[in-house]
């Protein structure tokens, strides 16, 4: 049994649920499974920035101060932070079993700020 389990009581019997490989963010050490979870977080962080574009873009035309709007950037960069930083996990376990990975460059370039900080739309643009 796991130490990562959920337990439960039904009467006097406790039931626990296995440690799932999804719960642990390197797969077991398992190559393949590790490459399609970082395979599906660049691409969620590829959309998150396309979504933050769209979303930049409307706040520049439409309402400067749209609080939904404004939201919605800020949990996206908080989800993009998490992403990219579990990716560079994987990446690095990767190596550590001498697989010859590194992250994209669009995903490193993307500027994802460390912590939220204010920004104001102006006629030119989304400025942070």
């Amino acid at each position: 049994m796991g130490s990562n389990s959920n337990r439960s009581k039904a009467g006097s019997v406790t039931l626990q649920r296995p440690d799932s490989p999804l719960d642990d963010p390197t797969n077991g050490g398992n190559v393949q499974l590790m490459e399609a979870r970082l395979l599906e977080l660049y691409s969620s962080l590829r959309a998150l920035e396309r979504s933050n574009q769209e979303l930049k873009e409307a706040l520049s035309t439409t309402n400067p101060n749209d609080k939904d709007f404004i939201q919605a950037i800020e949990e996206n960069w908080s989800t993009m932070r998490k992403q990219r930083e579990l990716a560079i996990d994987l990446v690095t376990s990767m190596k550590r079993q001498a697989v010859n990975i590194d992250l994209p460059k669009d995903i490193c370039d993307l500027d994802i700020p460390a912590h939220v900080v204010p920004f104001s739309v102006t006629e030119t643009g989304v400025y942070l």
